[in-house]
């Protein structure tokens, strides 16, 4: 959806706004936490995987594959390998 360095500043933006409204929605979790990640933003990309493992309903793997990489980005491997581990 958004492609370029440009568009995921943009992306952020309206996710933030998204989630303004819609707290409780995971899916906006990862969706900004993704555009966080291309742009380099590793730590906040982490705190928003995080905040959709936690209103996620069931266990979903892919979240923490997704909160791994960037784990791995920062340098972070034991923390990384925990998540792959689920």
């Amino acid at each position: 959806m958004y492609a370029s360095l440009r568009d995921d500043r943009t992306a952020v933006m309206d996710y933030t706004e998204a989630i303004r409204h819609h707290e409780g929605d995971p899916e906006l979790y990862i969706r900004r936490g993704s555009a966080y990640e291309r742009l380099g933003l590793h730590e906040d990309a982490v705190g928003d995987y995080t905040r959709a493992i936690s209103l996620s309903r069931r266990s979903k793997p892919e979240y923490y594959h997704m909160r791994a990489r960037a784990f791995r980005s920062m340098g972070r491997y034991s923390e990384a390998e925990g998540d792959e581990l689920r």
